[in-house]
């Protein structure tokens, strides 16, 4: 009977206790009040086992509380277990009689138990095994037939033989039972618990994202769709809920779409694809990543899409393609060979290939792209292409030789870049067939080589030939360049030559309309004089065109030179004043010159020349833009060096336009409709002019209040030996040299009437050479009495150059002043290599060459 009722009783409990499992899974409540909640329904639990024991004597009664409460010991810790172990201890007493003190220590000592075995399983409650709940069972009851030693002696024993059977083996088994039903619903409580914290990690992660998620089922209907999609299509999640996407999708890629998503009923049920749909930015490129959600049979039950917005990259790649068609159009369509070699070998070769090589692009895929180069220049050219595959500096252009597939030899001109190809670096090369060039060339020096057999006077002519040749080369070489830089250069040729052909027109009807109406002899004598002005003006600007063209073909060509000197400061802003005075009275402005501080150097080096050029510049360009007012200019000096000013009262300078007025060719808007002279290149060649003598050029302006250009130059200190000789010629400018005989070699009847007129009134004694031999044959018979010689370079017969060698073995001392209409560097250091001691360029004014001939004369300008 003791197991039928043992069992009675236990199986009332575990129902109980079953009931305790669900409680876990209320979320609404906190794990405090969860544990004091299972420790009152715990703890009643026990004692209603109580009130339905087994009863061995009055007072003496068992039943199955040892379980209830080593199991809410293990699940729920110290707050549970200790709640109901004292209402079982407190119950336990109420009832009394002699088995009240063990039934007591037995309520507590399983309590305790099962508190040990929370504390150190209460990371795994959801897990427990069979072995740990068997444990549990085991120690708590074997600690519960201990306590019988506090039953009176006369019960002890037949406690023992009564119930030792029943509790070490039904009691562990219950304790296994109501442990695995309460672990389970455990388990299934944090599983549940870990689904709800991922599903919302989930939700949040997909709401959040920028990508598109959506959901729809079989027939295209949406399921979800994410707040990112909703914002896109500028619609609520109830609008598209149980829609179908497809009439977002634009009309022409609907079917591709469709026929795209029948992949996703196949292994690997997935699919990518590209659409354009309505959006609230208008028609954009979305792609999608696909996948078909799979019922336990296998079936598609629904679709999950993350797309987003590829409108960029599909614009990109259309951009790239359109990029790679123009160029093989390019490509197939230039008369030079193009090709792309990997590594050693040639990847790519355009037709025209075929006609520099002999080879077809596809023969050439199967050769080393240096396999076609002749031996002589074979490891260079394959050197240098296996350098700059890996990046290393090496010349983008050069020349060789290569044998073509019919045995011929020929030249090429070849440039070589490195690009991008197939995921790694590769070579693009373009190869010029120059073969006939280079035949001319030599040609041109075999010619050059039989006209120095045939006339030792000819040996200028032919060193000029063998210049020209090198240059033809130098060319050839620069020849890719000037191709690339053609597209860009050509619109700024293009509106330099129109503009050119304006300004230098302008000028030229100047001059010879006046001077066609002074021919007439019609005219009043003050008509005539004012006639005479206007042909200097014109002149002078005529001058200073042709002057910004050199100089922009000398920045070109990259031969600006600078001729520094030591020079006094004031002395050249005076000049400038007294130049510029008349043409600022005649438009009724006042010309203002401040002096330097006088803390300032006298003297400063530097090219004197070139600073007048630049002052010339932002003078003439202040009084021809300035309608009323002032111009005043000036210099101060600071650590750096010395910086000149221009300041004017003009229209002022835009902000946007402050950097732009140094470009080539620009002129201000507002003054285009005013005055149309000018080349628009002053400005450019000024800032260039600075910047190569280390120094900078800014301006500060203010619309409608005028603006001002500050000239910085770097000085340097002036050796005092040099300075006296500077000093020296300080003083009244006047020219006189009599007793002194200057021989004049110029070809060109006017050019010597000028040099003529320009000498009259200095008392010297004039002698008149029309060609290089005739002045050669004068100093040979007038060694004696001839001072100074002023030779033209460009004469018939005998040049200047010539000329100037022979009478240097006649008289080296005899000193010689060269006049050109050659303006360049290089043609003044000819003359002076020749043997001249100081250059002129043609046009020159009366002062400069009587300053050049005192100076040679050594006479000084008093």
């Amino acid at each position: 009977m003791i197991i039928l009722d043992l069992l009675f009783n236990l199986s009332f409990l575990v129902a109980l206790c079953t009931v305790a499992g669900y409680i876990d899974r209320w979320g609404v409540i906190t794990r405090l009040s969860r544990d004091i909640l299972q420790g009152l329904l715990f703890g009643a639990t026990a004692i209603l086992g109580m009130l339905n024991p087994f009863v061995i004597e009055e007072g003496l009664i068992f039943d199955g509380r040892s379980i209830v409460l080593s199991i809410s010991g293990l699940f729920y810790g110290p707050v549970g277990a200790g709640i109901a172990a004292i209402m079982t201890i407190i119950v336990r007493f109420f009832i009394g009689g002699v088995g009240q003190w063990m039934g007591a220590s037995v309520a507590f000592s399983s309590a305790l138990i099962g508190i040990f075995f929370h504390l150190k399983y209460k990371n795994q409650i959801h897990k427990l095994t069979n072995k740990t709940l068997l444990a549990l069972g085991l120690i708590t009851h074997i600690v519960m037939l201990a306590l019988v030693v506090l039953l009176p002696n006369t019960y002890r024993k037949e406690t023992l033989q009564t119930i030792a059977t029943s509790v070490l083996v039904a009691y562990p088994l219950a304790t296994i039972l109501i442990g695995r039903i309460l672990g389970s619903l455990k388990e299934l409580t944090y599983t549940n618990t870990l689904l709800k914290e991922r599903e919302e990690k989930y939700r949040i992660l997909v709401e959040n994202q920028t990508d598109l998620v959506v959901k729809v089922d079989k027939m295209g209907r949406f399921l979800y769709v994410s707040p990112s999609y909703c914002k896109m299509f500028g619609k609520s999640e109830e609008e598209l809920l149980g829609q179908t996407f497809l009439p977002l999708v634009h009309e022409q890629d609907r079917a591709s779409t469709l026929e795209a998503m029948k992949s996703l009923y196949y292994p690997p049920y997935e699919c990518y694809l590209e659409q354009r749909a309505l959006t609230v930015k208008g028609w954009r490129w979305l792609g999608w990543a696909d996948k078909a959600v799979l019922d336990e049979f296998g079936m598609v039950t629904e679709i999950i899409g993350v797309g987003r917005d590829i409108t960029t990259e599909v614009e990109t790649r259309k951009a790239l393609e359109e990029s790679e068609n123009k160029f093989r159009t390019v490509a197939e369509t230039a008369n030079a060979s193009i090709f792309i070699y990997k590594g050693e070998y040639f990847v790519w070769a355009s037709p025209y290939s075929e006609v520099v090589t002999g080879y077809s692009p596809e023969e050439l895929l199967k050769l080393r792209f240096f396999d076609i180069v002749h031996p002589e220049h074979r490891e260079l050219v394959k050197e240098r292409g296996l350098k700059r595959q890996q990046g290393e500096l090496i010349p983008k252009r050069y020349e060789f030789k290569i044998i073509t597939k019919q045995g011929e030899i020929r030249w090429v001109s070849f440039s070589g870049s490195i690009v991008n190809f197939m995921g790694g670096p590769a070579g693009l090369g373009t190869a010029f067939d120059i073969t006939s060039l280079k035949e001319s060339l030599m040609q041109l020096e075999e010619a050059r080589s039989q006209l120095l057999a045939q006339n030792e006077e000819l040996t200028t002519l032919n060193e000029e030939l063998a210049e020209s040749v090198e240059k033809i080369k130098k060319l050839n070489e620069e020849l890719q360049e000037a191709l690339q830089k053609a597209e860009t250069s050509d619109k700024l040729k293009s509106a330099f030559l129109a503009n050119m052909s304006h300004e230098l027109r302008t000028p030229l009807n100047g001059i010879i309309g006046f001077a066609d109406l002074l021919l007439k002899n019609e005219y009043k004598e003050s008509e005539k004089i004012r006639f005479i002005k206007l042909i200097l003006i014109n002149a002078d600007q005529l001058l200073e065109i042709i002057t910004d063209i050199i100089d922009l073909s000398k920045i070109e060509a990259g031969i600006l030179s600078m001729n520094e000197t030591y020079f006094t400061v004031s002395e050249l802003l005076a000049e400038l004043f007294d130049n510029f005075y008349p043409k600022a009275t005649e438009k009724g402005l006042e010309l203002k010159l401040q002096n330097c501080p006088k803390d300032a150097p006298a003297q400063i080096f530097g090219d004197r020349n070139r600073i007048r050029q630049i002052l010339t510049n932002l003078l003439s360009n202040a009084i021809k833009y300035t309608y009323k007012g002032s111009v005043t200019f000036g210099c101060s000096s600071g650590i750096q060096g010395f910086t000149f000013y221009v300041s004017d009262t003009g229209l002022g300078i835009p902000d946007n336009e402050k950097e732009l007025i140094f470009e080539r060719f620009y002129q201000i808007e507002k003054y285009q409709t005013q005055s149309r002279s000018g080349t628009g290149l002053g400005l450019s060649i000024v800032k260039t002019i600075v910047e190569q003598m280390g120094g900078k050029i800014w301006l500060e302006s203010e619309l409608g209040k005028g603006s001002t250009f500050f000239v910085l130059i770097p000085y340097k200190d002036i050796p005092k030996a040099t300075a006296t000789n500077i000093d020296k010629f300080n003083g009244e400018m006047k020219y006189k040299f009599p007793e002194k005989t200057i021989l004049i070699a110029e070809d060109d009847e006017s050019n010597r009437t000028l040099i003529e007129a320009m000498l009259l009134g200095t008392e010297a004694n004039l002698i008149f050479a029309i060609n290089g031999k005739e002045a050669v044959k004068a100093v040979e018979n007038n060694k004696e009495n001839i001072d100074l010689v002023v030779m033209d370079l460009r004469m018939p017969i005998m040049d200047g150059l010539e000329a100037t060698r022979k009478i240097r073995q006649i008289c080296p001392s005899m000193p010689v002043l060269a006049q050109t209409a050659y303006a360049f560097e290089h043609d003044r250091e000819k003359a002076l290599a020749a043997g001249c001691n100081d250059y002129i360029s043609k046009p020159f004014k009366r002062e400069i060459l009587l300053d050049k001939i005192a100076m040679l004369l050594n006479v000084p300008i008093n």
